[in-house]
């Protein structure tokens, strides 16, 4: 028999498997949050170098980024279940879930307090939807925390009175 007819009777070779390889291309590890943050800034530039693309996307992919990188060599999934990432108030965002009425009120009246800082008290301490305040103005963010502060103050006095039987 001849070469050719050997490997007809063999059979058809087999298929090469597609898709992802068996193991990571870098090496075997778990990849850190700052490689991951390096990847988002490098893909806002991509999408903010052209105008005609979302510029608000490529700086929330920057904002993400820069978050990401000073979480550093954590693995991506144990810094972001541990929701210890650091946020632009310079605290974790649990920090600011657990902050007294004084602190946030404090916080609301700081004209140095980033929009940014403001947002996280708010959905954090309050309950507000994160969506809602992107949308305001940095005033009316101060304003809409203001009312949840004076509504706290006004359900723990009536609490007080209530407890005290009067």
């Amino acid at each position: 028999m001849t070469r050719g007819k050997l490997a007809k009777q063999a059979g058809p070779e087999p298929k090469k498997k597609r898709g992802r390889p068996s193991r990571p291309v870098g090496g075997y590890g778990e990849v850190t949050a700052r490689e991951i943050g390096l990847l988002l800034g490098q893909l806002s530039k991509l999408i903010g170098a052209n105008p005609t693309n979302n510029l608000r996307l490529a700086r929330g992919l920057a904002d993400a980024g820069r978050l990401l990188v000073s979480a550093g060599d954590t693995p991506i999934v144990q810094a972001i279940r541990s929701r210890e990432l650091p946020n632009n108030s310079g605290r974790p965002v649990q920090d600011l879930s657990t902050a007294g009425i004084e602190e946030a009120k404090s916080l609301v009246d700081d004209p140095g307090a980033t929009r940014a800082k403001l947002i996280d008290l708010g959905s954090t301490r309050f309950g507000m939807s994160r969506s809602s305040l992107d949308r305001m103005s940095i005033e009316r963010i101060r304003d809409e925390i203001s009312t949840a502060i004076q509504h706290e103050r006004s359900i723990s006095i009536i609490s007080d009175v209530a407890h005290r039987g009067g």
